[in-house]
């Protein structure tokens, strides 16, 4: 009998403690910010330096007069809020900031080029699209990414014990995280591409053949 009447007792317990974690969700914050980078130029490579920075072959209409290199960079600080359970038993929830970035934002120009205004003006236009694709998708990654990370982390980290909070924690932030990163570095690298397509190379020196 004492176990039949014990049993409700667990079970408000057991509700309480879900409420009260769900509640801690609530109050979690989660912020996701863009931060550029100053544009670095560089005029003093040679077009075989560059050919060897792009680590791509030439192609029949692909001769690197230009090239943009950078980065995407996250960081992440978190917070736990944490409720123990009378078994041991612990829920977390994280707030989170997280940092997307561009570093080391780099236009080269071909030396080759010299003081050719008109030739400097087509690859540099064109280096600038690289440029903008930088820019663009980390600043609109940072807006997209800040209601995702809010719906999927809308429910807390249930966890064995407070050791597992510590082993675990930042792993299954990183969980949810991660993939979310590896999808805008994939947008970025396709959208690179799509600028640098044998039409786009063709129509480039097509135009700097013209220049005087």
């Amino acid at each position: 009998m004492a176990g039949v009447l014990g049993t409700p007792a667990v079970r408000a317990e057991d509700t309480a403690f879900v409420r009260s974690c769900q509640a801690m969700v609530a109050q979690a914050s989660i912020r996701v910010v863009f931060e550029d980078a100053v544009l670095a130029r560089d005029n003093t490579r040679s077009l075989d330096e560059l050919k060897a920075l792009s680590r791509q072959s030439s192609g029949p209409y692909h001769q690197v007069y230009g090239l943009t290199q950078a980065q995407a960079g996250a960081r992440y600080a978190v917070r736990a809020a944490m409720l123990a359970h009378a078994d041991g038993r612990v829920c977390a929830v994280p707030s989170l900031e997280v940092t997307i970035s561009v570093t080391g934002l780099t236009v080269y120009l071909a030396r080759e080029l010299g003081a050719n205004a008109c030739k400097r003006a087509i690859v540099d236009e064109h280096e600038q699209e690289h440029v903008a694709v930088w820019r663009n998708h980390l600043r609109a990654g940072a807006r997209l990414l800040e209601p995702i990370l809010r719906q999927r982390l809308d429910a807390p980290f249930m966890f064995a014990s407070a050791q597992e909070v510590k082993d675990g924690f930042r792993g299954r932030v990183d969980a949810v995280l991660n993939p979310l990163l590896r999808q805008l570095q994939d947008g970025i690298v396709a959208a690179n591409r799509q600028i640098d397509s044998p039409q786009s190379y063709q129509a480039t020196g097509q135009r700097l053949m013209a220049c005087p």
